[in-house]
């Protein structure tokens, strides 16, 4: 199922690891579909400065691979990046969990593509109290697998 709503935001993109929150209870149930990144992001860029005389420019207009998940609390432009509650290691997958108590920001998640700074980004279900991630450990940097959110009913 591809997102829906989808807008493209420059800006750096990085998952720090790091320990926050608590965990989420026992009744926290996965949301269906949740969401999933686009696979590829198709970038356009367009060189801004006067080069020197002699000197041609040209842009491109290539497709970057998704690489990484983030989260956020509130639109990613605020750059409050949420940090993994807890974050281990099986095999070769690096798995990590994220928490979301109650707020007032609605959350999001932030799709990050290999080679360039565009992501795509959309905010998260009301409901949604956490996310999961897993990290191919084979690739260098890691890619992300695969995420998920999970959702409870809030006061």
């Amino acid at each position: 199922m591809a997102c829906m709503g989808v807008f493209l935001l420059i800006a750096p993109g990085s998952m720090a690891l790091a320990m926050a929150q608590s965990a989420p209870g026992p009744d926290a149930m996965p949301t269906p579909s949740a969401s999933v990144c686009p696979r590829s992001l198709q970038v356009q860029q367009t060189p801004l400065d006067k080069v020197p005389p002699d000197w041609q420019v040209r842009g491109s207009n290539k497709s970057f691979p998704l690489s990484n998940v983030g989260f956020y609390q509130g639109p990613p432009e605020l750059l409050m990046q949420k940090v993994p509650y807890r974050t281990y290691r099986r095999g070769k997958t690096l798995h990590s969990q994220w928490i979301f108590p109650p707020s007032t920001q609605q959350y999001w998640v932030a799709c990050e593509y290999s080679s360039t700074d565009a992501v795509a980004t959309m905010p998260l279900d009301k409901s949604v109290t956490g996310c999961t991630a897993e990290h191919d450990l084979n690739t260098s940097p890691p890619t992300v697998k695969s995420w998920a959110c999970q959702s409870t009913a809030r006061p």
